[in-house]
């Protein structure tokens, strides 16, 4: 038992070491555990060619740099977390935003709510949906359906019919040309 400071060039012993005090040196070499039940270990640097292991929180106010970050738990930041490569995962969940200056490529687009462009929406394909409110111009080469309804003129170069053409108010044309009939009860 000693109760004052030690010097040596170096201190071997076959059991424990214990300390109530600090420990410092230049380099606290082990081919074991260093074990901190019951306080911190407060160094420049830990480099380990092993593994580092915590029963509770590892601590570093710089950054952590390693080849992998695995996790069973969360990863959990309170800032921005950032990669120069791509960020591979099953699913990214947000209750914010996803923003992205580029491209988004994905199979399938699926919302719940709205989907909104401040600039064209284009498609190499057919957009497919029940019902399409668009407040300007709708240029087509074609529509199909039963039932084309405006509030305002139609405008077209031709009027093609198999059925009729029916108006509850006046019809004015600069000529009415038939290979029929024109009937009138009026």
């Amino acid at each position: 038992t000693l109760s004052n400071t030690v010097s040596a060039g170096n201190l071997y012993a076959s059991a424990t070491v214990s300390a109530v005090g600090n420990v410092s040196g230049g380099y606290i070499v082990s081919s074991g555990n260093v074990d901190a039940a019951s306080g911190f270990v407060n160094t420049g640097a830990v480099i380990a060619s092993g593994r580092i292991d915590a029963g509770t929180t590892v601590s570093a106010a710089g950054n952590v740099i390693g080849g992998n970050i695995i996790t069973d738990g969360l990863i959990s930041a309170n800032s921005t977390i950032t990669s120069a490569a791509n960020i591979t995962g099953g699913n990214l969940l947000t209750a914010g935003l996803i923003s992205a200056t580029a491209n988004i490529t994905g199979g399938n687009l699926l919302t719940g709510g709205l989907i909104s462009a401040t600039s064209t929406v284009t498609s190499a394909a057919n957009l497919i949906g029940n019902n399409a409110i668009i407040t300007t111009i709708v240029n087509a080469a074609s529509f199909t359906g039963t039932t084309v309804s405006v509030t305002a003129n139609v405008i077209g170069g031709n009027v093609n019919t198999a059925g009729l053409i029916t108006a509850t108010g006046n019809l004015t044309a600069g000529n009415v040309n038939t290979a029929g009939l024109i009937t009138a009860t009026g």
